[in-house]
């Protein structure tokens, strides 16, 4: 099965989705989610994209710290493990890997802070921590994809 691509014209941005996996409905406004079959009743990896417009651009490290101020805050039992400068879709991003517990889940999340119009795009990915080493490499090929809406 090819991976399907998942469009918001309203956001500006699109990537391709695994097979299988669903767009779903219900995140913030200004997001786009996907995620993968579910499996019983264990957590469903997923990942989504949020732009954030700000009035003030603030640099890629000042809004480094910014987010992971906000984890810390937001994430019960918070563990930063890496957080490195890259590029995606041929723009300025940090990436961020954490782990943290939601409610049972012990859960391992993989962020990318990308540079865009007068904002960032965040695309998020979480998984299970015991599953992350399986779906590392599926999150890793839909950032890889993203891209804005006319780059297609």
């Amino acid at each position: 099965m090819d991976w399907t691509p998942c469009v918001s014209d309203e956001l500006g941005f699109a990537f391709l989705k695994p097979p299988l996996w669903e767009e779903v409905d219900g995140g913030p406004a200004g997001s786009l989610i996907v995620v993968a079959p579910p499996s019983g009743d264990a957590f469903r990896s997923n990942f989504n994209v949020v732009v954030r417009q700000l009035d003030e651009l603030p640099t890629p490290e000042e809004f480094a710290q910014y987010q992971i101020g906000n984890l810390e805050r937001m994430l019960t039992d918070f563990q930063l493990l890496d957080l490195e400068d890259c590029t995606v879709a041929g723009a300025p991003a940090t990436r961020m890997l954490c782990t943290h517990r939601q409610g049972v889940y012990p859960l391992t999340l993989e962020q990318w802070w990308v540079l865009a119009d007068g904002g960032y795009a965040v695309c998020s990915a979480t998984a299970e921590s015991l599953q992350y080493p399986d779906v590392a490499s599926t999150f890793s090929r839909i950032v890889a994809s993203f891209g804005s809406v006319s780059d297609d």
